[in-house]
């Protein structure tokens, strides 16, 4: 089968590539190895053009192309979950408002701000707490014991004088 400067033409796609990937999607899921993939492509007649065996570098493509179509699909699926959770969230919100229900509205800040990613301080609050936690193990081993115990106080005022 002719190719157009080095690529497959559609016609080689359609009968060769698409094909074989479908099985090559197939037999993956059963966990199967490359070598095995190639035994049974071969069993069941999928053979290149040629008439011979498909060989390992193919398989390994053929693998490499359904793992990034299937990370595309589930990627393009979680962003149609979320964005169908966002709106969710913001009518049940828009309801509280109606009933003047700030409680409600209230609950429906914290799940909209995960699903947004509006909560990243949260997130890096945690991370700094914990290498805090580290820094202070570490000074308390360093320094004297009424040193240590300076730091924790001026540690204490500054967070107080910023609060």
């Amino acid at each position: 089968m002719k190719t157009t400067k080095g690529r497959k033409t559609a016609d080689y796609k359609k009968l060769y590539v698409w094909p074989r990937r479908e099985k090559v999607g197939q037999l993956v899921a059963q966990m199967l190895t490359n070598p095995e993939i190639v035994e049974a492509l071969t069993v069941m007649g999928f053979l290149n053009p040629d008439g011979d065996p498909w060989d390992d570098s193919t398989i390994s493509r053929d693998r490499t192309y359904i793992s990034k179509q299937l990370e595309k699909e589930i990627l393009k699926n979680a962003l149609h979950h979320q964005t169908n959770l966002i709106g969710v969230i913001l009518e049940v919100r828009r309801k509280f408002f109606v009933d003047n229900d700030m409680k409600g509205v209230l609950s429906t800040v914290q799940p909209h701000a995960k699903l947004t990613g509006a909560n990243a301080p949260e997130q890096y609050q945690e991370v700094i707490e914990d290498g805090l936690g580290k820094l202070l193990d570490i000074a308390k081993d360093a320094l004297s014991p009424e040193n240590f115990d300076k730091l924790l106080e001026a540690l204490q005022n500054d967070s107080e004088s910023s609060s």
